[in-house]
């Protein structure tokens, strides 16, 4: 097996979380707010720097994007998922 890949499992099995990156979606067709816009699970980072630095590469969007929106909000946000080990 690759040095890289066993060093990338070990890695992964001694996580006590993961960075989990979501992209804004919309649907301005919608009447509903809480319906227009969300966010949907994109990819994971195993670093929280990874995940900030994807985050800031992304756009800011307006109403100009959708009209649900107040303000600016973020293409992408992250957020932290505790890893469960049962060992």
């Amino acid at each position: 097996m690759n040095k890289t890949l066993i060093n990338l499992i070990n890695k992964l099995f001694k996580l006590n979380s993961v960075f989990l990156v979501e992209k804004l979606w919309r649907d301005p067709l919608e009447n509903k707010v809480s319906n227009a816009i969300g966010y949907e699970p994109y990819c994971v980072f195993l670093t929280e720097d990874e995940a900030i630095d994807f985050c800031k590469k992304g756009k800011k969007f307006t109403k100009n994007y959708c009209w649900a929106i107040r303000g600016e909000i973020d293409q992408y946000k992250y957020k932290e998922i505790k890893v469960f080990n049962n060992e």
